[in-house]
């Protein structure tokens, strides 16, 4: 991410921080969180940072991210147990520096996670949660390069995205589990603008977005790339007139609703809420929070009518709030969150019905 901390300047004061909440119209379910949004600090070691979560049920749910002490990064997985956060054992990676950034839960025994193992030249790392034990998971080799999202459409239909390093720049990479083995799959030729993808939805077999950034070395815009079925191809995003624009994230309802979010950076920081009406991408006004910039790291659908996004209110102070907006049938509006959070950063959000979410991050402090 542009802004996930992987520069360690940044991460030395920074906690692993989970919040969860209801949303109002309806009781939270059996073994629910909490009534109302909370800070949830997972048992994390002396740094450490969330950067997404899948949520199976209201007393199931998985994060994951990175902690550290003074030594290199290693992968973090914290599970929800409907009362508390504990760290589960991962896979021993031989002291390699390594860091997860995205998680999708098809259930309590079937949860994948994909980040980037940093050993000499970046590797894709890709791990199974089986109900009893995480495993690492062989991909196609494909050299230097990570994976940043995922998505599950079923058991058998998974999409993993990141970014491939050459010799001359970075390319796109997407690969696919078919339900017996992982391939990549062509994307979209960008000749000689570099690409970077950060986030994958779906609403079908036929019909999946990865999102994020390419660069020609001078400008920097936002890329939306589409699978029909059969290929990936670029669909054309609203020209922001900024220095540089990026899509961190896109979560798809069906093949004429789709959202997307991100940033765009023209001497101060504007989050991007973006819609896919069938035809084209439309940016959408949305609520702005800090005097100092806005960003949008994660977003969720559950329905058509019922989408979160989260991400960072930044204010001139160099202080940020969590920030945390939701659909519903009164348009895009603003929740309140946890009280009492020190420079807090949202990235990841998912629901586990209309009334409850968790969001993941970081707190500086």
């Amino acid at each position: 991410m542009h802004l996930r901390p992987s520069v360690r300047v940044r991460a030395l004061l920074a906690f692993a921080l989970a919040i969860a909440g209801t949303m109002g119209v309806a009781a939270p379910s059996a073994g629910a969180a909490c009534q109302s949004w909370g800070a949830q600090p997972p048992p994390v070691g002396t740094g450490s940072y969330l950067t997404d979560v899948a949520v199976v049920s209201a007393c199931r749910a998985y994060a994951v991210g990175e902690w550290y002490d003074v030594g290199p990064s290693h992968i973090l997985i914290e599970r929800w147990n409907g009362t508390a956060w504990s760290s589960m054992p991962v896979p021993d990676l031989g002291g390699d520096p390594s860091s997860l950034q995205g998680v999708v839960a098809l259930a309590a025994n079937d949860v994948w996670a994909v980040g980037t193992r940093f050993v000499p030249g970046d590797r894709p790392l890709l791990l199974h949660w089986n109900g009893s034990t995480w495993r690492t998971v062989t991909t196609p080799s494909v050299g230097r390069a990570g994976f940043d999202g995922i998505h599950a459409i079923a058991a058998d239909d998974i999409w993993v995205v990141g970014t491939k390093y050459t010799v001359t720049g970075k390319d796109p990479l997407t690969e696919h589990w078919n339900g017996t083995r992982w391939k990549v799959v062509a994307s979209p030729d960008l000749g000689t603008d570099d690409g970077v993808l950060r986030g994958v939805g779906a609403s079908g077999p036929d019909d999946a977005w990865a999102v994020g950034y390419r660069s020609d070395g001078v400008d920097t815009t936002a890329l939306a790339i589409r699978w029909n079925g059969t290929a990936w191809k670029v669909r054309a995003t609203p020209a922001t007139g900024a220095e540089a624009a990026y899509l961190e994230d896109v979560a798809a309802i069906s093949r004429t609703r789709a959202w997307a979010v991100g940033y765009s950076v023209d001497g101060t920081t504007a989050s991007t809420l973006l819609r896919w009406n069938g035809t084209a991408w439309k940016a959408v006004a949305h609520p702005t929070v800090g005097d100092g910039g806005d960003e949008l790291n994660g977003v969720e659908a559950t329905s058509a009518t019922n989408v979160w996004a989260v991400g960072r209110a930044c204010y001139q102070d160099d202080t940020c709030d969590p920030l945390m907006m939701r659909l519903s049938g009164q348009g895009w509006q603003v929740q309140p969150t946890a009280d009492g959070l020190d420079t807090t950063f949202l990235y990841g959000v998912s629901a586990a019905s209309p009334t409850e979410a968790w969001a993941v991050g970081l707190q500086e402090r």
